[in-house]
């Protein structure tokens, strides 16, 4: 175990310091540079997970799904589904005329209420999910071969929920700088670091249960990949929004992550799924 809390050490050095580079060098939130910035950063777990896997000849089977492809992309919408229903009472839901708005060239070239322009609508957002979807999934990788990889073998002797909050937690403190620059609300927000580390600690079950049934890290990279991508349709489908309450990174997504959790509480207590606990 000394050689998984040095690289736990290690992974909070080398990541804050990173960040911390980052903004003396004048990097800018939402540029350019700062979403190659992103990936970086998501994959100096990785890069640390990798060495210590052949440092200790640890084997992971990183593209394994058994047969779980179909199940993940059910329980991605599912999530969203939830978040988007506990979203409503908080916001409006945006009218189509209302969706145009926000590509003005839809309207300029072919009018409002253009059948054609609902299709360029259409495709747009569909392009906007794809680019989005590979772009989570390869920054995913990055940390989840760290976290639902190399620490879950390392932790999985505590049990699958104490070592799933765990994984959690460890995750947030790692993502906390990014917190508090404003990476998941505009602005810099204190009390958004105690609404993400509550998110990464109820995802993360989630995702070592989806790591354990596939035997792999395909399947929770494309849970983390599906969900991050459908959550960019939010800012499209509410209007007049907080943040702090909608969305996959407001109060919305504890209530989902709760409900999900309390399904997979009561599945794994009546059929426990790891060898040691049978």
């Amino acid at each position: 175990m000394i050689s998984f809390y040095k690289s736990q050490f290690l992974l909070l050095i080398v990541s804050w310091l990173a960040i911390v580079l980052f903004i003396i060098f004048g990097g800018v939130m939402l540029s350019g540079a700062f979403k190659f910035f992103m990936v970086f950063f998501t994959w100096i777990p990785g890069i640390l997970a990798i060495y210590y896997m052949k440092k200790e000849k640890m084997a992971l089977p990183v593209l394994k799904s058994s047969g779980k492809i179909l199940f993940v992309i059910y329980l991605a919408i599912s999530t969203v589904v939830l978040a988007f229903l506990f979203s409503m009472p908080f916001c409006l839901i945006r009218s189509v005329a209302s969706m145009k708005a926000l590509f003005p060239f839809f309207q300029y070239s072919y009018g409002a209420e253009s059948g054609f322009s609902s299709i360029l609508l259409a495709s747009q957002i569909l392009l906007m999910l794809v680019m989005s979807l590979a772009y989570y999934v390869f920054a995913s990788m990055g940390h989840e071969l760290m976290f639902r990889g190399y620490a879950w073998e390392k932790l999985k002797f505590l049990g699958f929920w104490k070592a799933s909050w765990l994984i959690g937690l460890i995750f947030s403190v790692w993502f906390v700088p990014m917190f508090l620059i404003g990476v998941e609300y505009p602005g810099t927000h204190l009390k958004s670091v105690v609404i993400q580390i509550l998110i990464c600690v109820l995802v993360s079950p989630i995702m070592v249960y989806l790591r354990v049934v596939s035997k792999g890290l395909l399947v929770p990279v494309l849970y983390i990949g599906i969900v991050k991508s459908l959550s960019n349709l939010f800012p499209f489908l509410f209007q007049s929004a907080d943040y702090f309450y909608i969305n996959l990174q407001g109060f919305a997504a504890i209530f989902s992550l709760l409900l999900i959790n309390l399904i997979l509480f009561l599945k794994t207590r009546k059929t426990p799924f790891l060898e040691y606990e049978l």
